[in-house]
C-alpha cells in the first residue's frame, strides 16, 4: 500500500516508515509546481526500509466514506442517470465509484445525491465538476464550497476541514 503525505504551507511533508515508525520532515518545495501525480521512494534514516510515498497537494483532507447515491447528468442533451459509491469526502470535494462506464467530460458538472450515515441519514444533493476520471472511479469538486447544511455539520464534525499545516 502507498502511503500518502500532506504539504504544507512551508512545502514540507512528513514521511513516516511503515516499518519502525520513524517519522522525518522533508523539504519538498520542488515537488510544488509538478501538475502530475508525485511518488518519492523514501529510504528509512534509522531501519533503511525502503517504501513509496504519494504527496498529497489538497487544501482539505478526503476521507474515506462508502454512501450510497446517484448521479444525474445532462451531456450532450442526453439526460443520464446511475448509481454510484461516494468512496471519499471532503469540504471540496468527494470521489465516487459508477456503477458502469459513463461518457463523462472533464469539466462536466453533473447532480449527484447521496446519503450520509448521520442518525438522520440526511440526503445530500450537490452540483459537482468532473476533475479525474480514472475508469469508473471518478474525482469531483463541489461547484459550491459553502455546506449551510446537514454536510457541512458532517463535514466539520468529523475533523474533514483543513489539513494540517494549512
Amino acid at each position: 500500500m502507498v502511503q500518502r503525505a500532506f504539504i504544507n504551507n512551508e512545502n514540507i511533508a512528513t514521511f513516516k516508515c511503515p516499518e519502525c515508525h520513524t517519522a522525518r520532515a522533508v523539504d519538498v518545495s520542488r515537488y510544488k509546481k509538478n501538475e502530475t501525480v508525485v511518488k518519492v521512494k523514501c529510504n528509512c534514516n534509522k531501519c533503511g526500509h525502503s517504501h513509496t510515498v504519494l504527496l498529497e497537494r489538497r487544501v482539505y483532507v478526503r476521507n474515506g466514506t462508502h454512501f450510497p447515491g446517484v448521479f444525474y447528468s445532462d451531456s450532450d442533451g442526453r439526460k443520464n442517470k446511475g448509481r454510484i459509491i461516494v468512496t471519499d469526502l471532503s469540504r471540496s470535494g468527494l470521489k465516487f465509484k459508477l456503477n458502469s462506464e459513463q461518457d463523462f467530460k472533464i469539466g462536466e458538472v453533473i447532480l449527484v445525491e447521496f446519503e450520509l450515515d448521520d442518525p438522520a441519514e440526511s440526503v445530500i444533493r450537490r452540483e459537482v465538476i468532473i476533475r479525474n476520471i480514472f475508469g469508473l472511479n471518478i474525482g469531483a469538486e463541489f461547484k459550491s464550497t459553502e455546506h449551510y447544511d446537514k454536510l457541512g455539520g458532517y463535514i466539520f464534525s468529523r475533523d474533514m476541514g483543513y489539513k494540517s499545516g494549512s
